[in-house]
């Protein structure tokens, strides 16, 4: 596996990840998505011309506490749109002290091709998953995220790549319908930075987030701001 594919792969698992900045006196990570234990949701991703592109279907295997955090693990189903295969990945996250995050080395054992070609490879990620404040409200300015994903052959960087999602600002509260029902989202812009040594592009995104279902859908768009395609909820058994 191209290292390029790896990091990509990696980031569009550690979004989900975020912190949740809660208030309350009980650390929790579901302020903006309750995970439990059978919660099953699908999203379906659509190019620039509304042509389905692929489905992503993510269930909650299992719950457990182990060392003062809570543990989910989580099966993504990701199919291409008239392929018949289902690439299937175990995932691990884990709550403490109100953040929720992703496993890294789970991660890497899904997706450690590269360093099963090459032995002496190791592969390190750093950085958090996005913060999403437990109450939102129009106009709240929040945190930027940078994450990067880097490569070393014998204690000697050989690769490396980041991605920075910064500018993110809750423009409105909105209600949103998809396949999956109508749910009160908070509308939330961002620009995206992305950087894999000679390849660097920037583009923004809005996203609808639910308190009920997390991401309920976002839109992509490219440097110059022109519509690049979308991703929506379109099932979800809670």
């Amino acid at each position: 596996m191209k290292f390029s594919t790896l990091l990509l792969i990696v980031l569009s698992f550690i979004g989900f990840s975020f912190t949740s900045n809660l208030s309350s006196e009980v650390d929790s990570c579901d302020s903006y998505f309750p995970l439990k234990e059978g919660l099953v949701w699908k999203t379906e991703s659509f190019d620039k011309k509304g042509k389905s592109t692929g489905t992503n279907q993510m269930t909650v295997l299992g719950v457990s506490y182990i060392d003062d955090a809570m543990n989910y693990t989580i099966e993504s189903e990701y199919q291409v749109t008239n392929k018949d295969e289902v690439q299937k990945t175990e995932l691990t996250y884990v709550c403490k002290n109100g953040v929720l995050t992703l496993d890294f080395d789970d991660l890497m054992k899904n997706f450690g091709g590269l360093e099963e070609s090459s032995p002496d490879m190791e592969v390190k990620i750093t950085g958090a998953g996005m913060e999403i404040p437990a109450n939102l409200a129009t106009g709240d300015i929040l945190a930027e995220t940078n994450i990067g994903m880097n490569a070393f052959m014998n204690g000697m960087k050989i690769m490396g790549g980041s991605v920075r999602v910064y500018e993110r600002k809750v423009e409105a509260m909105e209600n949103v319908t998809t396949a999956a029902g109508t749910f009160e989202c908070a509308k939330i812009t961002s620009k995206t930075y992305i950087n894999m040594g000679f390849v660097k592009s920037t583009t923004s995104s809005i996203e609808w987030i639910s308190k009920k279902a997390g991401m309920v859908k976002s839109e992509q768009y490219d440097k110059k701001g022109k519509f690049a395609g979308h991703t929506e909820l379109v099932e979800y058994k809670n």
